[in-house]
């Protein structure tokens, strides 16, 4: 049993059994009503009873929940992963903040080397018409994506920038430096996944009393928290790149110094 609790990681507890709970608390909620409340039974006199479970039959029930949450929040995953796609590993987003590695420290000379990008003097409307330009580039790589499919002409290729950072990232995860980001990458990949049925299920059940706009400021929210916390791994991948490749070639040097 041990085993087994071990092996779940928290891309399957956050990006997998969360949303699907969510959604299917939603599904009974909305088609099966009666499993969430207690009805009395009648006996021969005329007495009610509140009728319990067994230990092991709500175990059971629990455990069906658990099946079925998980089997739900694959499906979700499976869904999100088809619609999102373009999202996770943007170029656009990789060049942003390769940049504001630069700006904020122009001494990260591996970072240079890699993207080619220079320090120089920016404001913050420039940063901020940027993240703009990145967002559009961003729908438009999804809609590019999603009509791949429809097309008869080859896929793209990989920008040269999406190309480094997996180069980097390999890098990293070769050495057993990737660590810090998976929890991170599980926090994407739960707010991704929980746009599906946040969207949805609110509509299916009005008992709920959310009105539009709070449900388009909500998914809104999740929207660009996600944004934040995949541009987050960003900057922390790049950012141990430059250290550790520091260290790397520093303890090279020492060596032959040494010999």
């Amino acid at each position: 049993m041990t085993n087994a609790v071990d092996r779940i990681t928290s891309y399957d507890f956050l990006g997998i059994f969360v949303p699907g709970s969510v959604g299917l608390a939603m599904i009974v909620a909305k088609w099966f009503p009666n499993l969430l409340i207690e009805n009395p039974k009648i006996i021969c006199c005329g007495c009610k009873i509140m009728s319990e479970n067994t230990t092991l039959m709500t175990t059971i029930q629990m455990l069906m929940f658990f099946a079925g949450a998980y089997v739900l929040g694959l499906i979700i995953n499976w869904i999100s992963d088809g619609i999102w796609r373009g999202f996770r590993n943007n170029s656009a987003f990789i060049e942003l903040q390769a940049l504001k590695l630069i700006q904020r420290n122009p001494g990260y000379r591996y970072i240079v080397c890699e993207f080619y990008i220079e320090p120089s003097d920016r404001n913050e409307l420039w940063y901020f018409c940027k993240v703009i330009r990145c967002l559009k580039k961003m729908f438009c790589d999804i809609w590019e994506k999603w009509t791949e499919s429809f097309r008869r002409r080859p896929p793209r290729k990989y920008p040269w920038a999406e190309i480094k950072y997996y180069k980097i990232y390999y890098w990293l995860l070769e050495r057993n430096k990737i660590s810090s980001v998976s929890v991170m990458e599980s926090q994407v990949t739960l707010l991704r996944n929980l746009l599906l049925p946040s969207f949805f299920g609110f509509f299916m059940i009005p008992c709920l009393h959310i009105e539009e706009w709070q449900l388009f400021l909500m998914c809104l929210s999740i929207f660009f928290t996600m944004v934040s916390r995949q541009n987050r791994i960003y900057s922390i991948i790049l950012e141990d790149y430059q250290n550790y490749k520091e260290k790397e070639v520093n303890h090279g040097a020492n060596s032959n110094n040494h010999n």
